[in-house]
C-alpha cells in the first residue's frame, strides 16, 4: 500500500520579509560623497543630514551592539530603515562598509526605488546582502500538512542539510489571555525554515499593514493564513565544493570519481591538485523585490533545509521526493562559479587608468591619453564603462558601445 501523501501547496503569496545589506562608497561616482560616513563616529555624528529629500535622524539609542550610531532613513515623510555605522570592533576586512535594515512595514511596500534613492542620492552602492527572509504565506493549513508527514517517522525521511532529522525546534509565545502563537524551526544559523500560523501572529503583534498585503494579493482575509518562511545569511548564498583539477587541462573530477580512481590505483591521480571551487546564486537586490525571484530562491534553497522523502529506497537519496510546494517559478536561480578575485582586482585596475588617462585628456587635450584609455578599454572589454565617463567628464566623442537602460516594473 503507497503511502497518503497530501496535495501540494498551489496558492500563496510571496514577500520579502527582512532584509539587511551591507553599503560602501560607489567606487563609479566621481563626485565626492554628501556625507563622509566612514568619519561619523559617536562622537561625531551630527543630529541629522538631508539630501536629495532623503533625511537621515539619529536615533536615540542603538539596538545593534555591533555599532556605536544609527540613523534611521526618511523617505516621504515615513521611515524607510535604519543605518548603522561606527563599528564596535574592528574588522579588517569591512571595517568601511556600512550595514542597511529595512523596515519591516516597507518590506510589504514598493521599497526598491527607495533605496535606489537613498544609494544615488548619498553616493552608496550595495556591497552584499547579509540576511534575508523570504515569506510565503497562504490560506492552506502548512502546519497540519507538515506534521501530516512528521508523525509518520516509519513511511516518511525528514531530510535537512542533506541529511535525516528526527527532531525540530518549537518556539512558543504564551499571552496572558492564555493563547499562545507557536512556531516551528528546522535548519541551522545560515539557513532556517519557520512554519506558523500568520494571522494568530498579525493580531498580537499588531502588524496589520500585512493583511492590507494579504488582501490585496488575493488571499482570504477572514480565514486563517499560514506561512512558511526561509531565512538565510550571507554563507547560505554561497557554498564551496572540494574538487581535483587537472593540472595541465583543467578537467575537474569529484571526490567520489577521485577516489574512485585512486582506488584502483591509477597513476594520472597524481596529475590532479585539490582545489575548493567557489559558487554563488545569482541574484541581485532588484531581483528581491520580483516575486517570480523570490520563488525561484525558495525552491532552490528550500529543499536544503526541510525535504520528506518516502521510504521506497535502502538509500535516502534515492528515495521520493514529497512535493511539499507547487512553485510558480519562470526564473533561472541557480549557484554560478564565483568571479576570481585576481579578475576583480584586475578590472578595477584598468577601470583606473582608464580614468586616469580621460582625466589627463581633458587636462591637456592631448589626443594620445584618449586613444590609450579606449585602446585600453577595448581590451579589457570595458567599453561601456568608457562611454560612461565620456559623457560623466563631459567629452565630446561618439560613444564606443549602446548603453543600456533597465526599466523597473511592479
Amino acid at each position: 500500500m503507497s503511502p497518503i501523501t497530501k496535495a501540494p501547496i498551489l496558492n500563496y503569496v510571496l514577500c520579502l520579509d527582512r532584509l539587511e545589506i551591507m553599503l560602501k562608497p560607489a567606487h563609479e561616482v566621481f563626485a565626492p560623497m554628501p556625507v563622509n560616513f566612514n568619519a561619523i563616529s559617536r562622537l561625531t555624528a551630527l543630529p541629522s543630514y538631508n539630501v536629495n529629500g532623503v533625511a537621515l535622524e539619529i536615533a536615540s539609542k542603538c539596538e545593534n551592539s555591533n555599532y556605536h550610531v544609527a540613523y534611521n532613513i526618511i523617505i516621504d515623510k515615513q521611515r524607510f530603515g535604519t543605518l548603522l555605522l561606527d563599528r564596535t570592533k574592528f574588522y579588517h576586512c569591512d571595517n568601511n562598509l556600512f550595514k542597511l535594515q529595512l523596515t519591516n512595514h516597507t518590506c510589504y511596500t514598493a521599497w526598491l526605488p527607495k533605496l535606489h534613492l537613498f544609494l544615488t542620492s548619498f553616493h552608496l552602492e550595495v556591497n552584499n546582502i547579509t540576511a534575508l527572509e523570504i515569506s510565503m504565506d497562504t490560506n492552506t493549513d502548512i502546519l497540519s500538512d507538515f506534521f501530516h508527514y512528521f508523525n509518520q517517522p516509519d513511511v516518511f525521511h525528514l531530510v535537512s542539510g542533506l541529511k535525516p532529522a528526527s527532531n525540530i525546534e518549537r518556539y512558543g509565545e504564551l499571552y496572558r489571555d492564555g493563547s499562545t502563537v507557536d512556531t516551528f524551526y528546522l535548519g541551522k544559523t545560515s539557513k532556517k525554515v519557520k512554519i506558523y500560523n500568520k494571522s494568530l501572529d498579525i493580531v498580537k503583534k499588531g502588524k496589520h499593514y500585512i493583511t492590507d498585503y494579504h488582501k490585496a494579493n488575493g488571499l482570504d482575509i477572514d480565514s486563517q493564513i499560514f506561512r512558511l518562511e526561509l531565512a538565510l545569511t550571507n554563507n547560505a548564498l554561497k557554498r564551496s565544493t572540494t574538487v581535483y583539477k587537472h593540472k595541465y587541462n583543467g578537467e575537474e573530477l569529484s571526490v567520489y570519481q577521485y577516489e574512485k580512481l585512486s582506488n584502483k590505483g591509477e597513476p594520472k591521480t597524481s596529475q590532479y591538485n585539490k582545489h575548493t571551487r567557489k559558487t554563488s546564486i545569482n541574484i541581485t537586490i532588484d531581483d528581491l523585490a520580483d516575486s517570480n525571484k523570490l520563488s525561484g530562491l525558495l525552491e532552490l534553497l528550500m529543499p536544503t533545509v526541510l525535504q520528506f522523502k518516502i521510504m521506497d529506497n535502502k538509500r535516502i537519496s534515492r528515495c521520493t521526493d514529497v512535493q511539499f510546494v507547487k512553485f510558480k517559478t519562470l526564473s533561472n536561480i541557480q549557484y554560478i562559479h564565483t568571479t576570481d578575485k585576481t579578475k576583480n582586482r584586475d578590472t578595477n585596475m584598468n577601470k583606473n587608468a582608464i580614468h586616469q588617462n580621460l582625466k589627463c585628456f581633458v587636462k591637456t587635450k592631448a589626443p594620445e591619453m584618449q586613444k590609450a584609455a579606449l585602446r585600453l578599454a577595448t581590451d579589457a572589454n570595458l567599453v561601456e564603462y568608457y562611454d560612461q565617463l565620456l559623457k560623466q567628464l563631459h567629452i565630446e566623442s561618439k560613444p564606443v558601445a549602446p548603453i543600456f537602460k533597465h526599466s523597473l516594473s511592479f
